[in-house]
């Protein structure tokens, strides 16, 4: 009798043991998708900076150039032109890379808190022999 409730008794520990892994895994997989929502919006600051670093040689270049090249010699206004845009692209790029870092690091840290824990209460459950 003692042995078929023993059995009864693991037998139900397994299956709350495997209801706690998945569970776990569900909150991991949650927290993930925020992390990854969370460098998304950085990697988006990152790419613009990235769009404006092209512009920069580009089209907006040229037109801010012959503006200044009246007033100015055409390479002093070409250095002038190409330092803001510059200026501008790495301050996009900075406030993209600090959102970026905010994800860090990917991995699910409240879920392993959360297994760590019920960890350590199910080794301290466990009877003495």
């Amino acid at each position: 009798m003692a042995n078929k409730r023993a059995s009864e008794v693991a037998g139900d520990l397994a299956q709350h043991v495997g209801e706690l892994v998945r569970e776990e895994l569900r909150v991991a997989g949650r927290e993930m998708r925020e992390k990854a929502a969370r460098g998304r919006k950085g990697g988006v600051l990152i790419a613009a900076a990235g769009g404006l670093l092209l512009y920069a040689g580009g089209a907006a270049l040229s037109g801010f150039v012959l503006m200044l090249s009246r007033v100015m010699p055409p390479w002093a206004a070409a250095l002038v032109t190409s330092g803001v845009l510059t200026a501008v692209a790495s301050a996009l790029g900075a406030i993209g890379l600090g959102e970026a870092r905010k994800a860090l690091p990917l991995l699910p840290e409240r879920a392993a808190e959360d297994a760590v824990s019920v960890a350590e209460a199910g080794t301290a459950v466990r009877p003495s022999p």
